[in-house]
């Protein structure tokens, strides 16, 4: 029963990541995220038995995550019809010569100038507060002001930087369809360059996303050889993001530099993945809440999408109505601390789904497909510059959802894309301005 309820769940997984990837729906990467760290190794936790929880949790957890992409599946459908999600396949076939329109060269430069100046400003914080690059850390920068709404010039710069690197990481994507391969690589190398300094692992997600797209745009079908290649993305994804974490563990650059060895930095990474010390782990405090039956302070009242319905409102000037961030209460929950105020845990969609409303959390299926839906339609711009770099910007959004970071994934989509959005409007103004001062010009010297 075990074993079969686990295949089933899994399948249900693949089932929905490949519908999805059919229609050309960035959503194809949260399935991708869920098959990856709940998918995948629950099954083979439950075939090998390495699980440290009962069997019946096991099953509950394989019945739940069955359940809520069966749901999702039906509305998803339902929804769709015969109809494409975004079919970027054939957008990025038909429209690169727009690419080369004088709007979409000045939004490509401008975007570019956006990821150069992301790292600028990365650089200058490293130099004016920890003496330069080698003497930066991850705990340096984590313990750096985080919140705009401190009015603290660092706070600032530390945001402007990061969303600047998730508003423009989608230009990887049209540089390399108009064959201008050496700016396209220079991208990848300033975000490889951004997440070496901050060791912020998340960093490293539009340049995963932007090769995926780029890769997934030229076949629509999944054959033996996309089913390797997927493989090997996913292996070097993991291999990346757990190494990132365990190399901020070196501390400094200096350090790093100093005491790096690859055969043993190898080895501890293959232990986290095979031990679940990493990403793989989350599920964990899935089956967690499961065993307790969601008997704990905050849980079962849908805190995370009360407060993605108040997203757009600072949580100090919500009069109370915007609840704490709920991934501080499952990290509460599961470390047995409730007076924590800063360990934050994220037990991937499913457990965040079961952890605001229990077993009526297979219902959230329906939320998420409405709101693949709704991103689809979002990102499906005329311009493909546009179209582009909110295609990456949603699906790093998907992947850190995927993980049960949910509000997080949220707003960081939310505002970049906001950020987006105006810069386009602004870009597009300023052009008419210019043709319209022009055409002035030329009246009246003729």
């Amino acid at each position: 029963m075990n074993v079969a309820m686990a295949c089933v769940q899994l399948i249900t997984i693949c089932i929905a990541g490949y519908y999805e990837y059919r229609k050309g729906s960035i959503s194809m990467f949260l399935w991708a995220t869920l098959l990856l760290l709940f998918g995948i190794p629950h099954f083979i936790g439950v075939l090998f038995a390495t699980y440290d929880y009962d069997s019946s949790v096991m099953i509950q957890a394989s019945l739940f995550v069955a359940l809520f992409n069966i749901i999702y599946l039906l509305f998803r459908i339902t929804i769709l019809g015969r109809k494409r999600a975004l079919d970027f396949r054939n957008e990025f076939k038909r429209k690169v010569y727009g690419l080369k329109t004088a709007k979409s060269k000045r939004l490509i430069c401008v975007l570019f100038m956006c990821l150069v100046a992301s790292l600028a400003i990365l650089v200058y914080l490293s130099v004016s507060l920890f003496g330069g690059l080698l003497a930066t850390s991850w705990g340096g920068f984590y313990s750096l002001p985080g919140s705009v709404y401190s009015l603290n010039k660092i706070a600032f710069a530390k945001l402007i930087s990061m969303h600047l690197l998730f508003v423009s990481g989608g230009v990887i994507i049209p540089l390399w369809l108009t064959k201008r391969r050496y700016s396209s690589i220079a991208c990848m190398l300033i975000i490889v360059c951004h997440v070496l300094i901050t060791r912020n692992r998340i960093e490293i997600l539009p340049l995963f996303v932007a090769l995926v797209l780029l890769y997934a745009s030229k076949k629509r079908k999944i054959g033996p050889r996309q089913l390797i290649a997927f493989a090997m993305i996913m292996i070097c994804v993991v291999f990346t993001v757990d190494g990132l974490r365990l190399y901020r563990h070196y501390g400094t650059l200096a350090k790093f530099r100093e005491n790096f060895d690859i055969i043993d930095f190898n080895q501890q990474i293959l232990q986290r993945i095979t031990s679940d010390e990493g990403e793989m782990g989350l599920r964990n405090a899935f089956y967690y809440f499961l065993a307790e039956e969601n008997k704990f302070p905050n849980f079962g009242e849908a805190h995370t999408y009360i407060r993605l319905l108040l997203i757009a409102v600072p949580t100090k000037y919500s009069l109370g109505l915007k609840p704490r961030d709920f991934a501080i209460s499952m990290g509460s929950a599961y470390m047995n601390n409730f007076s924590n105020t800063s360990y934050s845990i994220h037990p991937t969609l499913y457990g965040d789904c079961y952890a605001n409303l229990g077993w009526l959390g297979v219902l959230l299926g329906i939320f998420w497909a409405f709101f693949a839906f709704v991103i689809d339609k979002v990102a499906n711009r005329k311009n493909l510059v546009v179209k582009s770099a909110l295609m990456v910007l949603f699906g790093v959004m998907y992947v850190i959802i995927g993980r049960g970071s949910v509000y997080n994934g949220c707003y960081l989509a939310f505002t970049s894309a906001l950020f987006l959005l105006v810069l386009n409007v602004a870009l597009i103004t300023a052009a008419n301005v210019e043709n319209v001062c022009l055409q002035r010009a030329s009246q009246h010297l003729s």
